[in-house]
């Protein structure tokens, strides 16, 4: 019976999966962009920027959900995570930041201050890499610690050779 709720559990985080990468992500990139609210004024929001914040954060999830999705950045484990990973979050960071640049001055949102622009790129960068990055080291971290409890009684051996050589 245990097997079979273990298989059930597994079963059910594949089917599930993406949604909850997906959902994972909208939680950063919000606390991205509030965050980058924070630090730009000093822990203390102006009333003014309020009304105007929703719409803002509307716009910016929606931007990063496509720029996320056209770089595959929801798909893959993210105890694989590597360069091209990387390189693959610095371009949907980009042109998701280019993209809401666009929302912006099509919604002649001009009260929206610009250096939250980067704030928000830098802050998106950090906590969607950090967290990407850190589940890889833990994973890592796991595999160390299970690898030397079964390499108790092994010998450590020295292959000369290379290529062939050394296989054989």
């Amino acid at each position: 019976m245990d097997d079979m709720d273990q298989t059930l559990g597994q079963q059910l985080m594949l089917n599930y999966r993406r949604a909850l990468v997906v959902l994972v992500h909208l939680v950063l990139w919000t606390a991205s962009l509030l965050l980058a609210f924070l630090l730009r004024f000093e822990f203390s929001i102006p009333d003014e920027y309020f009304p105007q914040i929703y719409l803002w954060l509307g716009g910016s999830l929606a931007v990063k959900l496509v720029c996320f999705s056209l770089f595959g950045m929801f798909a893959g484990l993210w105890r694989y995570t590597g360069a091209r990973d990387l390189v693959a979050l610095f371009k949907s960071a980009t042109l998701a930041t280019a993209g809401f640049s666009v929302f912006l001055i099509l919604g002649s949102f001009r009260a929206f201050p610009r250096s939250l622009l980067v704030i928000d790129w830098l802050l998106t960068m950090m906590l969607v890499g950090g967290l990407r990055f850190g589940i890889r080291t833990l994973w890592q971290l796991a595999a160390s610690v299970t690898r030397e409890e079964k390499q108790g009684d092994r010998r450590r051996v020295l292959i000369v050779g290379a290529g062939n050589a050394g296989e054989m």
